[in-house]
């Protein structure tokens, strides 16, 4: 199953304004190395704007070379959907607006043959993350403190952290160091204990947070319920054999 993929340009302290950074040809280098392994680009309708037609009039003009140009080709390459209510328009035959749900969007991609998928978009990335669909980050650190300017988690507030292995890393010459982590599995399985006694049974259940009872069987019956846990929460029930957990639905996602 193809990956989704973040990669975001950040300063020393935690923001991620495009014109804070150092851009150099050696930053250039190593974001087109990574955009070589990605098939389509998620963004939103700000980052669209951003972009293009920017770089890809970069890469049709005769007299750029170097860095910028490839940049430039590989970036205009790319297959972009962008995400947006209010957008009428976008250029070239490789573009598409989606209008309906990222996350739906994004797990059908995934479901697909290709290279990884690529989010280029601070708030998408933001929400993609909190429902644990972001599979790598990259974190290209600059040796820059902003004091001010747009962060990761902004508009919208994670319900439990998420747990990284770093991958690899790179420093540039310039100082800023490159950082490439994958999300770390967790597990979701519920660990029951039941104190020993007849029924009605007390049972506590202990589960991450924000996770919430899918299914319990019983010896009698088969049988589903849904309620919200903490760790630990103690609830009534007899006979129980099993129990799976599942972390709820979020709230939709939101783009313009």
């Amino acid at each position: 199953m193809r990956s989704v993929v973040f990669a975001i340009n950040v300063t020393a302290d935690g923001h991620c304004g495009h014109t804070k950074g150092i851009p150099d040809d050696e930053l250039l280098e190593y974001f087109s190395g990574l955009l070589r392994t990605i098939g389509p680009t998620l963004i939103g309708r700000v980052t669209y704007q951003l972009m293009v037609p920017y770089w890809p009039d970069v890469a049709s003009n005769p007299s750029q070379t170097g860095a910028t140009k490839e940049f430039a080709r590989v970036f205009d390459s790319l297959a972009k959907v962008v995400f947006s209510t209010t957008l009428k328009h976008v250029e070239g035959n490789n573009t598409r607006i989606v209008r309906g749900n990222p996350e739906e969007e994004v797990r059908t991609l995934k479901q697909q043959p290709g290279k990884d998928i690529s989010i280029g978009s601070l708030s998408l990335a933001a929400q993609l993350s909190e429902r644990g669909l972001i599979d790598e980050y990259h974190f290209v650190v600059h040796p820059v403190v902003a004091g001010k300017g747009p962060r990761l988690f902004d508009t919208v507030k994670l319900q439990e952290r998420i747990l990284l292995d770093l991958v690899g890393s790179k420093t540039l010459k310039s100082g800023v160091v490159a950082l490439h982590y994958r999300k770390r599995s967790s597990k979701t399985a519920a660990s029951v204990n039941c104190r020993v006694s007849h029924p009605p049974r007390a049972v506590d259940f202990l589960f991450p947070p924000g996770y919430q009872v899918r299914r319990i069987l019983t010896m009698a019956s088969p049988g589903a319920m849904a309620a919200t846990c903490s760790s630990p929460r103690t609830m009534e029930h007899a006979g129980l054999t099993s129990v799976s957990a599942f972390r709820p639905p979020s709230p939709p996602m939101h783009f313009q």
